[in-house]
């Protein structure tokens, strides 16, 4: 038993992550024969069970590894075996072969026995007379599957490893097989210390010179006497042989966690998970592959600090195999190693008393991005924001400090000196006339340079002067403001006042005819208030829409007066007839020359005409209308008709609601 080694127990492991899972594909055994348990990446095991017929246990096979190996380079191959020895077990061989199908007898010389064209290293674990044994389990190298020590194929041994046997005839130990070709050597290493070892020119005396061949394992377990006399539970156990070459998870571990900033040296450190036998750390049996990405490598279970020629991304990998060269994962991961930031950012105006809006321009050319902000300004704020906001109350020297912090790490600040203006403080006034004008005065109220100004009248209309003029080309309500600039380019605050532009345009309305002591409706627009006069015939002459009885024609003027106190003046003439009656002229030319063209019904007391219809000479209706207000143009359907005679008729309500009627001639001159 080897004490040195250690028990790798594991109470507690570190979870580390794993980048990308990537079997590797395996060579693999091929195997021959029976009782080959298992022949894979961890292990190749000889064992078996009694037959429940024949109370006989055979078990003869043989597993060769399907990569070849080159005999002109060195070979070392570490595993623990593990030997149970009974009355039942032969023994055991490692054995260098061309043919991957080789298998030999079972008797007595562990499936190795009869393989011509071979080396190997027996482990015999019985004393057989006729090949010679010592009366211990001991090992050889022999050649040719001769298994008597008396020959001349066996070239080393026997030696005894009975000794490596616990009390319960069982052994647990690490051995190591190497080749070297340079010397020509194959020896045995168990616990350390070269146990049996051989020169040999392997190549040209056994397999022709040629150098690539098979390695592999052969062993045999047997009983032929009969067990069907002894009970079950007085049977000897039966026995095992193996060969075990580890089984291990790939994990690591590094300082700093990736990703990090670039110029810190990385410590990477195996934190794979060795699988234990219960008796060996299988960490023992490994073999360590570290590629940094950057075009160098290490074997080295922990290398040194690794440090990376420049910021970037790499493509990282590690893995760990065994002595056979399995391995469970590949991990791989893209690692970036950030660069220092460029900080900087900029400012939309500077000016105390307004809101500052900062903006973040830092970058870094190789990141996974900024992911912490840390404003100070002057020591009168903090902020962790990537583009905050903030009001500075008082003009002068600002000192604005900016650190950020990369993804990976990576830390790097500036610092700018801002000088802070002041805004105007402003308002305005105005004055308006009656003639839609307005006359604007701006005010400062505080002792700041004022560079321009910006008035916007509401009315898509604008003007840079300090106090400008503006009419408005209609009445209505309209929003006029004023924006202030200093001489630091700094804003004021935007004044906004509603301005109500109500110029009068006086209407008393239309000239019109009554009859005595007919009521007649009147109604003037245009202004805030009225005033009539004279006030005959009307019942109020304060208001826009009074009502007029009259005996005799009248003319009134009506006072016009908007809230501004604009006054304007309008007439209205009310003709008043004697009585009820329609007057429709005898003649009128339609000639265009402004005179007479038109025929218009005079019907003083009339309310509503149910019609006025005119017929040609041939009874055909030419004209037809039922206000008041339309005359005829001498046309019928845009057409103009001849001079001569035509026929009209009429029929009308009076306001009283009497019916009047009525018909003549009417005569068309041109």
């Amino acid at each position: 038993m080897l004490n040195k080694l250690v028990k790798y127990l594991f109470n507690a492991l570190v979870p580390v992550f794993i980048f990308y899972a990537n079997a590797v594909a395996q060579n693999g055994f091929a195997t021959n024969g029976k009782g080959v348990t298992s022949a894979g990446c961890n292990d190749v095991l000889f064992s078996g069970a009694p037959s429940v017929i024949s109370h006989t246990l055979e078990v003869n096979g043989s597993a060769w590894y399907r990569k070849q190996i080159d005999l002109t380079q060195p070979f070392q191959l570490g595993m623990v075996l593990y030997f149970q020895q009974t009355i039942f077990t032969d023994g055991f061989v490692f054995a260098l072969t061309d043919d991957a199908t080789s298998l030999g007898g079972m008797s007595n010389t562990m499936g190795w026995g009869g393989i011509k064209k071979s080396i190997a290293v027996t482990f015999d674990l019985k004393s057989n007379t006729k090949d010679n044994d010592p009366a211990y389990a001991h090992a050889a190298i022999q050649l040719n599957g001769n298994t008597n020590h008396q020959s001349a194929d066996n070239i080393a041994g026997p030696v005894s490893i009975q000794y490596l046997f616990n009390s319960l005839s069982k052994l647990y130990e690490y051995a190591v097989f190497s080749w070297q070709p340079a010397t020509q050597t194959l020896s045995v290493t168990v616990n350390g210390s070269v146990i049996i070892s051989a020169q040999y020119d392997i190549a040209a005396k056994i397999f022709n010179g040629n150098n690539l061949v098979y390695w592999g394992f052969t062993g045999s377990l047997s009983q032929y006497t009969s067990m069907s006399n002894i009970p079950a539970d007085a049977r000897p156990a039966p026995g095992y042989i193996k060969a075990y070459f580890g089984t291990i998870i790939p994990r690591f571990e590094s300082s700093p966690e990736l990703d990090t900033c670039f110029g810190k040296p990385i410590i990477f450190k195996d934190d794979s998970r060795y699988e234990s036998d219960g008796t060996f750390n299988s960490s023992l049996l490994a073999k360590w592959y570290w590629d940094f990405g950057d075009g160098t490598t290490s074997a080295i279970r922990n290398p040194p600090a690794h440090n990376y020629p420049a910021p970037g991304k790499y493509t990282f990998k590690f893995t760990v195999t065994n002595q056979i060269g399995c391995t469970v994962d590949t991990l791989m991961k893209v690692i970036t190693l950030g660069s220092t930031p460029k900080v900087d950012f900029d400012v939309d105006a500077l000016c105390a008393g307004r809101k500052i809006s900062f903006t973040d321009k830092s970058y870094a050319a190789v990141s996974g991005g900024i992911i912490k902000w840390q404003w100070d300004f002057n020591s009168e704020f903090l902020s962790d924001k990537q583009h905050p906001a903030l009001v500075f109350q008082n003009a002068g020297e600002k000192k604005i400090k900016l650190e950020v912090r990369t993804i990976e790490g990576c830390v790097a600040d500036t610092e700018k000196i801002l000088e802070l203006g002041m805004a105007p403080v402003i308002d305005f006034s105005l004055v308006q006339d009656c003639d839609r004008n307005v006359f604007y005065t701006s005010v400062l109220k505080n002792n700041v340079t004022v560079k321009n100004r910006q008035w916007d009248f509401g009315d898509d209309q604008s003007s840079s002067d300090p106090n400008p003029v503006h009419m408005f080309q209609q009445n209505g309500t309209y929003k006029s403001s004023l924006l202030a600039v200093s001489a630091d380019n700094c804003p004021s605050d935007t004044i906004v006042k509603e301005v109500i532009i109500n110029k009068i345009v006086p209407n008393a309305g239309n000239d019109t005819i009554i009859t005595k002591g007919q009521p007649l409706q009147l109604l003037a627009t245009g202004a805030d208030s009225y005033l009539w006069f004279p006030a005959i015939g009307l019942n109020n002459d304060h208001i826009s829409n009074p009502v007029a009885v009259l005996n005799k024609s009248q003319t009134y003027t009506v006072q016009f007066k908007n809230s501004n106190g604009c006054i304007a003046y309008d007439t209205i003439s009310v003709k008043v007839f004697d009585k009820i009656n329609v007057y429709v002229p005898s003649v009128f030319t339609p000639n265009n020359d402004g005179l007479n063209d038109v025929l218009h019904i005079i019907a003083p007391g009339i309310k509503r005409f149910e019609y006025f219809k005119i017929y040609d000479r041939w009874g055909k209706q030419v004209f037809v209308t039922k206000d008041l207000h339309t005359g005829w143009d001498g046309t019928y359907n845009k057409q103009q008709l001849p001079s001569g005679n035509y026929v009209w008729f009429l029929y009308a309500t009076d306001y009283r609601g009497n019916s009047i009627s009525g018909k003549g001639i009417v005569t068309i001159l041109r």
